[in-house]
């Protein structure tokens, strides 16, 4: 009856953490059969004739199993509060010897000669007088050292920084070579001479096999500047015969817009794409020369569409003004002559720039 209560006990004494071969049996006879739930001693002699032995048996085991685990619960919490205790006890012992530690004198410090102020209260009979210390007439001084270093490290200070200086001029004389040598010239405003307000070198900035060329995209782009300056004042002449005030701002606005708008869009990049040989600065301004010579086509014919043409002075235009007055017909015939001359010289223009883009690629 007790064979595998036995063997039972000594198994679970082996896994737990205070297991002891010497005590395990005696723990497993006398502390187990104090168990708070079921007393193990009836159970094992009045079980077997109410539950039957094998039932008994089983009942019996978890009664011993909860018993020792419970008694393992108990165990392992003092074991830990023991553990925590020697833990703490050990840090306290090495703060203390630490602070003890920080306040023992250092053996290798000098220790020097105390000095007793003679005037003060007490310090007459008690203190120690000042030893004195004849004086060394041979004895060598020590002079610091402190003013050599400074100048020293001004000095390394001063070539370091002559030598950054000294760096970034090679650093920028460097990038002004590169910039040179790319061709990629400054712009400063040197057109027109009176009042600079665009930068325009053709003789140094453009190949000498380009340069007519050039010149005479420039031709046809003072050309249009030209029309339409005259166009304002061909249509100040129709206003003050009569011809309304509308027409006057609408030409204004053809001049004001007209000329920085045709060199910002198709004269600057043609310049660039001359200098620079760039494919894409040539495509821009045939898309946008092409725009202009349209322009001055319509300009030139001035269909009666905006206050019957007679903002533009085309040839429609012309001939509807010179039923109401001579001299106005006169200006707008001479203007529409000026748009038709800038038209044909800007499709001049535009075949030789693409004879020349061709045969260059």
């Amino acid at each position: 009856m007790f064979y595998s209560f036995k063997i039972f006990t000594n198994r679970s004494f082996e896994t737990g953490p205070t297991f002891d071969p010497a005590r395990k049996t005696i723990i497993g006879l006398e502390q187990f059969y104090k168990l708070d739930i079921i007393p193990v001693r009836w159970l094992s002699k009045v079980g077997p004739f109410l539950l039957g032995s094998w039932a008994a048996k089983r009942i019996r085991k978890a009664c011993v199993w909860w018993q020792y685990r419970k008694y393992r619960w108990v165990e392992t919490a003092g074991v830990v509060k023991k553990e925590s205790e020697r833990k703490a006890y050990k840090r306290r012992r090495i703060r203390t010897e630490q602070m003890n530690r920080h306040h023992d004198p250092n053996p290798f410090d000098e220790e020097e000669d105390e000095i007793v102020n003679p005037f003060s209260k007490g310090a007459g009979g008690a203190g120690r007088p000042v030893a004195s210390r004849p004086f060394n007439v041979d004895a060598t001084v020590d002079i610091p050292l402190d003013t050599v270093n400074d100048s020293s490290k001004k000095q390394r200070e001063l070539s370091d920084w002559e030598s950054e200086l000294k760096k970034r001029e090679t650093d920028i004389k460097r990038r002004e070579d590169a910039v040179a040598k790319s061709g990629v010239k400054t712009s400063d405003k040197n057109w027109p001479p009176f009042f600079p307000i665009i930068h325009h070198d053709i003789a140094n900035e453009i190949p000498v096999h380009a340069q007519k060329l050039q010149y005479l995209a420039f031709a046809s782009w003072l050309g249009i500047v030209l029309c339409l300056v005259f166009n304002v004042i061909a249509v100040i002449v129709c206003w003050i015969k009569g011809g309304g005030v509308k027409i006057f701002f609408l030409a204004t606005i053809y001049a004001l817009l007209g000329c920085p708008i045709s060199y910002l869009l198709w004269y600057r990049p043609l310049y660039r794409a001359m200098r620079t040989d760039s494919a894409l600065k040539f495509g821009w301004f045939f898309f946008f020369y092409l725009i202009h010579i349209g322009f001055c086509i319509f300009a030139a014919i001035a269909p009666p569409i905006i206050f019957r043409g007679q903002s533009f002075t085309g040839v429609l235009a012309a001939i509807d003004v010179i039923r109401d007055s001579l001299l106005a017909g006169i200006f707008y015939f001479v203007g529409c002559g000026l748009f038709c001359l800038e038209s044909l010289l800007s499709l001049w223009v535009l075949q030789k720039i693409y004879i020349y883009f061709r045969g260059n690629k």
